[in-house]
């Protein structure tokens, strides 16, 4: 998911929660530039075609970054980062994310930063139903469920497996694990893997919150 993307970001505060471990990544590389303990902050901004990165273990330039959780932790499956723009047009409160962060320049020019969550299925759809519904009732939240499970992978069936979801209303809204409420974690959970299929095939699952009667 391409996180803040309305926020037009040009530096980012990045911080490792406790508990957690994680290794920071240049471009593809298997070998980490170096290690990071729950805690610790990173300090991301733009210089030129670059990252310029400020951390723990004092500052680094690179192309792309890569961040990613280590370690059997016996909270893997909550938040891992809390992530706040710093610097841009839109200044939206801190979220918290699981799973890992790539970071790198936007294209063409400018002095933007492009800030990619990659995470897995079901704790994305939690947590977009929490985002897009934000109810208590199980049921309500398990067809939000389907609807958003059966969105992603009509989307990545059409577009290919690299696609990149925004963040925002211009696909689904996704504010990270820190949003997921327990009526959202148990409906992903009671659905999972369900899809709303015709001929075959995920529906087309758009759905809106208000369209004052007419749909696109």
């Amino acid at each position: 998911m391409h996180l803040f993307e309305e926020a037009a970001p040009r530096a980012f505060e990045i911080r490792l929660l406790d508990g957690r471990r994680a290794a920071l990544f240049s471009e593809n590389a298997n070998s980490p530039l170096f290690e990071l303990d729950g805690g610790e902050t990173l300090q991301v901004r733009r210089r030129g075609d670059e990252l310029l990165v400020d951390g723990p273990d004092g500052r680094l330039f690179a192309q792309t970054l890569r961040l990613a959780p280590t370690g059997n932790d016996p909270a893997s499956s909550a938040a891992a980062w809390r992530v706040a723009v710093t610097d841009g047009q839109r200044s939206p409160e801190a979220r918290s994310y699981d799973g890992t962060l790539t970071l790198a320049s936007v294209e063409g020019g400018g002095a933007g930063l492009r800030l990619v969550n990659t995470v897995a299925l079901e704790p994305y759809v939690a947590s977009v139903v929490a985002s897009e519904y934000g109810f208590d009732d199980l049921e309500g939240n398990k067809a939000q469920a389907v609807a958003t499970r059966t969105y992603v992978l009509r989307t990545l069936r059409e577009n290919g497996t690299d696609h990149v979801f925004a963040d925002h209303v211009g696909a689904q809204v996704y504010r990270g694990a820190g949003r997921v409420t327990p009526p959202a974690r148990r409906a992903a959970e009671a659905t999972r893997g369900e899809v709303a299929v015709y001929e075959g095939a995920p529906i087309q699952a758009v759905y809106h919150s208000a369209s004052g009667g007419h749909t696109a």
